[in-house]
């Protein structure tokens, strides 16, 4: 996929191998809103810990402006060749149908602790709920920053009590919540990714709420 980077935004040539609208509504990350279309093409804003990106679909690719074009570089995987994958997953008939639908999807490169939360949030949940508990988190305790607020450092989460999650819609996720950010921290989370699949697995299963 060809791209260039610039001071303030990427320029994404084509629409193979990116596809904002199945990026970002696939159920991969919920922090996202999409703007008003314009001359029929999806537009989008994505919220990602304190960095902001607004997306632009344009007839021959997509332009994403940003303050921190690096950020969302790595946000959106953009240096993986998803072609390449591709061609050799659509070798076995089984996946080849799958790799056509989904052909435009990256799979993001999201903050690990961002990610705890917001998928523990996620549980027997919908997305316009889980957006609306997210933004409350976000507005409540996150850093302003222009117009949006950040999503919350671990240490401002460790300063509210149970019923405080209750406050913002988590329901009975609110005590997962609340226990889990006193069980691990962004530092652990990075360390375990270098464990196989199983440990991993075995790790994870020890939080609360996963």
């Amino acid at each position: 996929m060809r791209y260039n980077i610039t001071s303030d935004k990427i320029e994404i040539f084509g629409k193979e191998d990116f596809c904002a609208r199945d990026i970002l509504e696939c159920g991969q990350v919920f922090m996202f809103k999409k703007l008003e279309k314009t001359d029929f093409q999806d537009n989008y804003v994505v919220y990602s810990q304190d960095n902001k990106a607004e997306i632009f679909e344009k007839a021959d690719g997509y332009v994403i402006k940003t303050k921190d074009p690096r950020y969302f570089e790595h946000f959106f995987d953009l240096k993986t060749d998803y072609a390449k994958i591709k061609a050799q997953l659509s070798q076995y008939a089984i996946l080849k149908h799958p790799v056509e639908y989904g052909k435009g999807i990256r799979i993001l490169n999201q903050n690990l602790f961002e990610t705890l939360i917001s998928f523990i949030v996620s549980a027997n949940n919908n997305i316009k709920r889980i957006q609306l508990i997210l933004n409350r988190l976000r507005n409540s305790i996150g850093e302003k920053i222009e117009d949006f607020y950040a999503f919350p450092t671990r240490e401002r989460l460790l300063e509210k009590d149970e019923n405080f999650f209750k406050s913002i819609g988590a329901g009975y996720r609110a005590n997962y919540l609340f226990k889990v950010v006193r069980q691990v921290d962004e530092s652990s989370l990075e360390e375990w990714a270098s464990l196989d699949t199983e440990a991993l697995r075995k790790q994870l299963l020890t939080l609360f709420g996963v």
